[in-house]
Formats: structure tokens, sequence, C-alpha cells
């Protein structure tokens, strides 16, 4: 934090001792199925007072609303000095344990809105015409993070929320998905369906549909740190806190969205996958692990599984290669960039959305009264332990500019005419 002093003619002893002035920092995580809408409601609070922005995704808007981690720097409504506002995007249920228990994130230096080198990106402030130069990590801070985004509400987590502040600015929509290749009749998936499968881990195709196809769909999909998995464990009726069986794809290397990108290898989720480990429910089940982030996943979804060699959790082939597909749930964000990669939207129960930025006034409808019903409130919440007037303006600019901001994230809380009353709950009037 960076301390700043006006001195003025004879009275600068004076103001050196009274005056001192301080840029503040606010921190904030949680919800990666949020982050775009979130990232973008960043820089429509900050407008023409930003100064400076840097993240570690690729250069360009989309690399900025996608990157794990980012930092902005500049004048904020009803700030004094310059606001730096840092993100670390990790999933709901961990943003809620870190606010919750007040434990530490790792969060962007200061340094690196000036370093040089690579793979952080330090665009220019032309949002969203935004153009750059790769630069160096400029290492990272520990810190409790100030605000956290989540899917689900925090009693949807073991841990102790006596002191969190809870607020629902929007809706945030999710829908099933199914990768690149899956034929014309899968078209539809109920949620008894998706129970079997993510209990089960693979179904052959008939089960979800009449056909001859003798392929199977295997589940994958988040860790259990994720408020997309939250959702689809709470919204199927399968129960949030059970343990799963997913599989981890893993793809040839070809770039995403690329002709040739195909999955090589598919396992059951081993229980030693570092980052992509299940560590709040079941830790350490085989099968139970999951992507850390949807952006990781959504990856395979791109890519052709016709030859795909399974593998048992300690990495043994099982079988010869086979020809399957993958089911799993994504945000709309995530899976309007699988989609355009070559995966396809399900219907669930019968109804469907199709992804897109945004989403049209037909399947906003939809949501609002209350026919598609794959969805949770977006909350963005605090510790009251750690509250502080700089917090509070940033949260109050936020939570202001999210409706004209969502995207392809959610819908306005405002527009809603139905209602539930937790994750999974019953939608109704």
């Amino acid at each position: 934090m960076k301390n700043k002093f006006i001195l003025s003619g004879l009275a600068a002893i004076t103001a050196l001792a009274s005056t001192a002035s301080a840029d503040q920092t606010i921190d904030i995580t949680g919800a990666t199925a949020f982050r775009t809408a979130a990232i973008t409601t960043i820089i429509a609070s900050y407008g023409a007072g930003m100064d400076d922005f840097a993240h570690t995704g690729a250069i360009g808007l989309a690399g900025i609303q996608g990157a794990r981690q980012s930092i902005f720097k500049g004048d904020f409504p009803g700030l004094p000095d310059k606001t730096i506002i840092r993100c670390t995007w990790t999933g709901s249920v961990e943003g809620i344990q870190t606010v919750a228990t007040q434990i530490t994130q790792d969060f962007l230096a200061e340094s690196a809105l000036t370093a040089t080198g690579a793979p952080i990106v330090n665009d220019t402030v032309a949002v969203p015409s935004v153009t750059g130069t790769a630069l160096l990590p400029a290492g990272t801070n520990l810190v409790i993070p100030d605000l956290a985004f989540s899917d689900v509400y925090p009693t949807s987590s073991p841990f102790n929320v006596d002191n969190v502040v809870d607020s629902t600015p929007g809706v945030v929509v999710f829908t099933p998905v199914v990768n690149e290749g899956a034929p014309s009749g899968l078209t539809n998936v109920q949620a008894g369906q998706l129970r079997t499968l993510f209990g089960t881990g693979n179904q052959p195709l008939n089960y979800f549909f009449p056909t001859s196809d003798v392929r199977k769909a295997y589940a994958t999909g988040r860790s259990d740190f994720s408020g997309t998995r939250t959702t689809y464990l709470a919204e199927t009726g399968y129960g949030i806190s059970l343990p799963v069986q997913q599989h981890k794809p893993v793809t040839n290397g070809a770039a995403a969205g690329a002709a040739t990108l195909a999955i090589s290898t598919l396992q059951i989720w081993p229980t030693n996958d570092g980052n992509n480990k299940s560590l709040v429910w079941g830790p350490d089940k085989v099968g139970n692990g999951g992507f850390e982030s949807s952006s990781s996943l959504r990856v395979a979804f791109g890519g052709t599984s016709t030859a795909v060699q399974r593998k048992n959790s300690a990495g043994g082939n099982l079988g010869s290669p086979e020809n399957l597909l993958l089911i799993s749930v994504f945000g709309i964000s995530d899976a309007t960039t699988a989609i355009t990669n070559g995966a396809k939207a399900l219907t669930y129960n019968g109804v469907g959305i199709t992804p897109a930025s945004p989403l049209s006034a037909g399947d906003i409808a939809k949501i609002t009264e209350g026919a598609y019903t794959f969805w949770s409130y977006q909350h963005l919440m605090y510790n009251s332990t750690n509250d502080t007037t700089e917090m509070q303006a940033v949260l109050a600019e936020l939570t202001n500019n999210l409706p004209a901001n969502l995207g392809t994230a959610g819908v306005d809380i405002n527009l809603m005419n139905v209602s539930r009353d937790d994750d999974g709950a019953t939608v109704a009037p």
C-alpha cells in the first residue's frame, strides 16, 4: 500500500504529520462462473477513472474476463486517492471459506502493473479495445479477501458463516453440455439421468434416449470448491455433500477450438491431483475430484472423443481405446465458449436455453417465469469483522452496476417473477 503526502509551502511539516492519505486495496475472490460479469462490472465501475490493469490471461478483453488473477488501479467513484481492486477466482465454495473463516488467498502484487516479461498481461486501458504485451510474473500477496462472489448460499458449505453478510444481486444460469461428436438424437437430459450419471460415472447412450448407438457417456465436472458443482448436485437432487464419480479428460495438446483437438485419455479422478482435488466433502475418494476451474474443463468439450484410452485412478490402462462422450454442466459463459468450439447444449427436463451473449428475451423469460430451473442466485458477501468504509463503497458500486453488465452470466435479480428458498429448492412464484 503506497502512502502519498500533500505538501504546501510553509505548512509542509504540519501536512506531513496530519494529512497523510493512502491508496486503498480491495481484494475479491470466489465464483469462476461469474467472473466475466464481475470483471465487466469492475471495468464499468472505474469508467474513465481507470489508470492501469494487469492479469494472467491472454491479451484482450476475453483474456482478462477469463483470467484467474487480475489487478486494476485508478480513481473509483466515492473514494479518495487511488483504488486498487484485485481478483483471484477460485470457486464459490472456496470463496465462502476464505471470507467466512478469514483465511488468506493469493493475489497479484501491485508491481504486476509495471512488470516486464511473461506471462502476466498488462493491457492498455482502452477497454474493450485492449492491446498489450506479455509481462513478467511479479509475485503474489497472501491476504484475507474483502469480498467473495458465490453461485450458492453460504449455508451450502460446511464453514462457519455466522459473521457472513450476504446479498444476492443477480441470478447465474447453467446448462448441461455434451462434447463434440454427440449424435443428433441426444438433445435432452432429465434431472434423474444426471443423478445416475454422476453417481455411477457413466451410462450408455440408450439410457438418455432411444438409440442403437453403443457408446457410453461419462461424467466429468468440477471440484467441490465449485459453486457450479454445488448447483448441479443441488438442482438435480443428488445431494451437495455426496461424493461423485467424475472423470478427468486429457486432450492431445492442440489449441482450444482447433480442428485437431481430441481427447486422448480419460481417467477416473485420482485422489492425488493437486489443485483439482475435492477437499470439502469426501476428500480422498476416487472419482470425487474435479477441475478447479470451468475454463480448464471447457477445453475438452471442444474436442472429439473417438479413440480415448480410459485409465484407472492409478493411471493404468482400462481396455482398448474407446469411442465415448462426455457430459457435464457449465455456467452460460463457459458453455458459450465450449459450444463455439464444437460442444452442444442439452435441454434440461425438456426445457432449454441457447447460451449466448446476451441471452435472448425468450430464454430470459423461461428463467424469470420459472420454466427453466437450472439456475442459482449470485451472492456477493463479506465478513462483518472485516468491514471497512472503502469496502462498502466498492460493494455498493459493484451491486449498482451488476444488472447492466451480466452478459452471458445470468439475469437481473429485479426481473425475476419466481424465487427459491435454497440451492436446488423448488422454484415458485
